[in-house]
Formats: C-alpha cells, sequence, structure tokens
C-alpha cells in the first residue's frame, strides 16, 4: 500500500494550506477586566449576603435564649407553640440562605457564560481576519506553537470592547 498521501481522502500537502489558531479561554476567563469586575462585584454580593445571614442567626439565637429562660414559666402547651413558631422561623432563614447561595451561583453563571459568548465573538472575528481555517482551546492541545497562540490579542479586544459584564444581575440589588 502507499504512504499516508495515497491512503488518505486528500493529501498531507493540502493540510499543510489550512491555518490553525490557539486560545487560551480559561486565561482570557480569568485575566479580562469585565471578569476581575463581576469576581469583585459577586464578592460585594457574598459579603452583603453573609452579613445578612449573620444578622438573622444573632437574632435567632438572642430569641433561641429567651425561649430557653420561658420554658419554665409557660406551659407545655404555650411552649410548644412558641418552640413551633421559632423552628418555622429557622426554616425560613435556612431557605433564605439557600435562595442567596442560588443567585449567587446564578451570577456566576451568568457572567461566565457572557464573557464566554463574547470571547467566541472576538475569536471568530479575529479568526475571520487573519483567514484562519479552525482555532482551538490551548488545553486541549498537548504543544502548540507560540506563534498560533491568538490569547493575548483576543485579551486586548475583549478589555477594549466589554470594559464589563452588562448583567442585570450584577446590578440589580434585590431587598
Amino acid at each position: 500500500m502507499g504512504g499516508w498521501g495515497t491512503s488518505l481522502p486528500f493529501a498531507y500537502a493540502d493540510v499543510a494550506s489550512f491555518h490553525y489558531g490557539v486560545v487560551d479561554h480559561d486565561r482570557i476567563m480569568y485575566e479580562a477586566d469585565a471578569a476581575k469586575k463581576s469576581r469583585e462585584e459577586i464578592e460585594k454580593r457574598r459579603l452583603e449576603f453573609q452579613e445578612e445571614i449573620d444578622r438573622h442567626e444573632k437574632e435567632l439565637r438572642v430569641q433561641e435564649d429567651a425561649l430557653k429562660k420561658a420554658e419554665k414559666s409557660l406551659s407545655a402547651k404555650e411552649f410548644d407553640q412558641k418552640r413551633s413558631d421559632f423552628s418555622t422561623k429557622v426554616a425560613k432563614v435556612h431557605e433564605k440562605v439557600a435562595g442567596r447561595r442560588v443567585e449567587l451561583e446564578h451570577l456566576f453563571n451568568d457572567a461566565r457564560s457572557q464573557l464566554m459568548d463574547f470571547i467566541v465573538k472576538i475569536v471568530t472575528a479575529l479568526a475571520h481576519e487573519k483567514r484562519l481555517s479552525a482555532v482551538f482551546p490551548k488545553g486541549a492541545l498537548i504543544y502548540v506553537n507560540d506563534e498560533l497562540d491568538m490569547t493575548q490579542e483576543v485579551l486586548k479586544r475583549i478589555n477594549e470592547q466589554l470594559p464589563q459584564i452588562q448583567s442585570t444581575s450584577l446590578t440589580k440589588k434585590e431587598s
């Protein structure tokens, strides 16, 4: 049988005419100005949520102490009712905590998704400009010539065109 050139549907020389690029999207997701600002905003929101949760927990501890002190002076029925009311309050705080966690996850995922969409847009435009046949994620390759790496140019363009994520989730405050 012949060599590679005769057993493949196209000759090796044809493959050489394709042009490729490589992008380290993880680096861009970490270093882009918009990503940094989003992380700062999410962390700020997380700290606000933590302060709110801490206030609720402090209130619950005070109420729990009062309930323990009142146990001796209340009838069994009254105490059971107050304990039930307290348990309801605790459950509501746990529900609020879970809701805040979901909200933070949503903020993170929304910002990440928007940035990834923008990376694809910039990479696509750059690929067309450079007449590339394909662009690969750097993490999927074992070896790549540094000349093919477009990461810095993509990062530069993202920082110029997307100074921050325009997420309504990041800019709105819930009460």
